[in-house]
């Protein structure tokens, strides 16, 4: 719970009584590698923060799972914002065991009618949630060897927590056209040598 004290506090000073409020409401929800766990309307009016672990957002279809979105520590989860179609998103896929911290929206309105500084910190949440989505757009409008590259700089860690398939999935490239931008990073890293 450390970490996400130290984002929220990035964001705006918490009271000590938000910061009691939030430690009263946060549910602990760990989860096994390879587990699912459903877009339900339960689900998608909660926020989540990633402490540990990597999942992905995905739309099941009959052929495969496809990541449409990656998270991993540090992030913030909005449902409401990363599914604006009802078909957008369908299940968390957990690629790693994870361990989610989950608030719901009607304790989070509650913090909003309760705690001025609330309004700042929840408006800092969406806003980062919101950028995030628009460096994904970004990223994908980019040619795929610096869409992998730029993966591959600002987050490593999601090329050794994810099978080639999600990572693909994710990039908008095949599976075959993602091992050429492997081959072509390790062969330029290996002439700079």
């Amino acid at each position: 719970m450390d970490l996400l004290f130290e984002k929220l506090n990035a964001i705006t000073k918490l009271s000590p009584k938000l910061k009691s409020y939030l430690i009263d409401r946060i549910e602990t929800l760990p989860f096994r590698k390879h587990t699912y766990t459903p877009y339900t309307s339960l689900r998608s009016s909660t926020f989540y923060f990633v402490v540990s672990g990597t999942l992905g957002g995905i739309r099941v279809s009959d052929t495969e799972d496809l990541p449409l979105i990656l998270f991993s520590q540090g992030d913030f989860i909005i449902p409401s914002l990363t599914q604006p179609r009802k078909d957008f998103i369908n299940d968390l896929s957990f690629y790693t065991a994870a361990v989610l911290l989950a608030i719901t929206i009607d304790d989070a309105k509650h913090a909003l009618a309760s705690f001025p500084e609330a309004f700042l910190l929840f408006s800092g949440i969406i806003d980062k949630h919101i950028h995030d989505g628009n460096m994904r757009e970004l990223l994908l409008r980019l040619p795929p060897q610096e869409r992998f590259n730029s993966l591959f700089i600002t987050r490593p860690h999601l090329l050794l927590q994810c099978n080639s398939i999600h990572i693909a999935a994710y990039l908008n490239v095949s599976k075959r056209q993602l091992m050429r931008l492997k081959k072509i990073s390790n062969d330029k890293s290996q002439h700079k040598s």
